[in-house]
């Protein structure tokens, strides 16, 4: 059996486990996904605002439109903004939320930096996830064909220059936890970013 077989089964069977996710359900689970690393990093839970979630519902719906990742301006009011695509399967609030956290594996919590052994690589989503002064959550995705977009933006915003030691904490946090999470992430062997036909997921 060759490699596409195998991965097309692997679609139709993820897609045979659990229906596509409603708004309303893919707002809970990330929120839910989001709350429970803060935990786990020693901070306060968030809250869904919902205008916030209205403005990244119609931004999502404008990326997918158009086809491609890019930060908004104005739209956002300030807010801190991840964003992420999959396309060949169905986007879930834990799968999304997991692709920008697993980034604390690049993260070193005694610098406040990314770690040297992975520059050129990203620590923001994830540092955005768990940042302390962060409360408010706006959650939003949109599909068009195959390709599903997810924006969610937090008040207030993270990712300051100076203040990472003290908005990102290591909490109960051990790098032990980095093979399951990576995996967890990679669930069709894929790099992030990576495109495999037409099997793809990507963040910014």
């Amino acid at each position: 059996m060759n490699a596409w077989i195998i991965l097309s089964l692997a679609i139709c069977a993820l897609s045979n486990v659990q229906a596509e996710q409603t708004d309303a359900q893919f707002q809970q689970e990330v929120l839910r996904i989001h709350n429970k690393y803060r935990a786990h990093h020693d901070t306060e839970p968030m809250t869904l605002n919902p205008k916030m979630c209205k403005e990244a519902k119609a931004y999502a719906e404008i990326l997918a439109q158009e086809g491609q990742l890019r930060h908004s301006n104005h739209q956002r009011h300030g807010d801190g903004e991840n964003l992420a695509m999959v396309r060949g399967f169905d986007m879930t609030g834990e799968y999304v939320t997991d692709m920008w956290y697993v980034e604390v594996c690049d993260y070193n919590f005694d610098t406040g930096e990314i770690k040297i052994e992975s520059r050129g690589g990203f620590i923001s989503h994830f540092a955005q996830v768990v940042w302390k002064s962060s409360t408010q959550l706006g959650i939003g995705k949109f599909k068009v064909g195959s390709e599903t977009y997810a924006v969610v933006r937090y008040r207030k915003p993270g990712n300051y220059v100076g203040q990472f030691q003290q908005n990102v904490q290591q909490g109960q946090f051990k790098a032990s936890e980095c093979p399951a999470l990576k995996k967890k992430v990679d669930i069709f062997g894929l790099k992030k970013n990576h495109v495999h036909k037409n099997i793809r997921q990507k963040v910014l």
